[in-house]
C-alpha cells in the first residue's frame, strides 16, 4: 500500500506510448501511476490500492478486459470507479462492448492522448 493520501491512476496497458503518457500525465498532475499489462494484476493492483480513476487500452492483445471490467463492476466497492476505455475511434464494436462491460466512457486514442491530463483531472480533482 502506497502512504501517499491521493487515490493513484490504474491503468491496463501494454502500449509503450500510452504508458508513457500516462506516467507523464499523472506526474504532472502530483499522482501515482500504477500501469498494469495483464487483466488480473489489473484487478488486483485496483482492489488494494483504490485508485480514482481507471484506464483501460481497448487495443490489448491476449487480454480480457471485458472480463476485468465485468469483475470489478460487480463488486460494490468499485460500483461508481471511473473507468476510462480508449481505443481506434473507427472501432465501434469495441466501444459499445467496453460501455456494456461498465466502462465510464470510451475515448479514441488520439483524444486521450492530448486532452490525457484533463481525463484524469476530471475524475481526480476533489470537488
Amino acid at each position: 500500500m502506497r502512504a501517499d493520501t491521493r487515490p493513484p491512476v490504474a491503468a491496463l496497458v501494454q502500449d509503450l506510448f500510452f504508458r508513457s503518457r500516462i506516467a507523464e500525465a499523472t506526474r504532472h498532475l502530483g499522482l501515482v501511476a500504477l500501469i498494469e499489462e495483464h487483466a488480473d494484476a489489473f484487478e488486483e493492483t485496483v482492489r488494494e490500492e483504490r485508485p480514482g480513476i481507471a484506464l483501460i487500452d481497448l487495443g490489448l492483445r491476449g487480454v480480457d478486459w471485458v472480463s476485468a471490467v465485468r469483475h470489478l463492476r460487480s463488486d460494490p466497492a468499485f460500483a461508481t470507479l471511473p473507468i476510462i476505455a480508449f481505443g481506434p475511434h473507427m472501432d465501434l464494436e469495441a466501444r459499445e462492448r467496453a460501455l456494456a462491460a461498465g466502462c465510464t466512457e470510451f475515448l479514441a486514442n488520439s483524444k486521450l492522448a492530448t486532452d490525457l491530463a484533463h481525463v484524469v483531472a476530471r475524475y481526480t480533482t476533489p470537488r
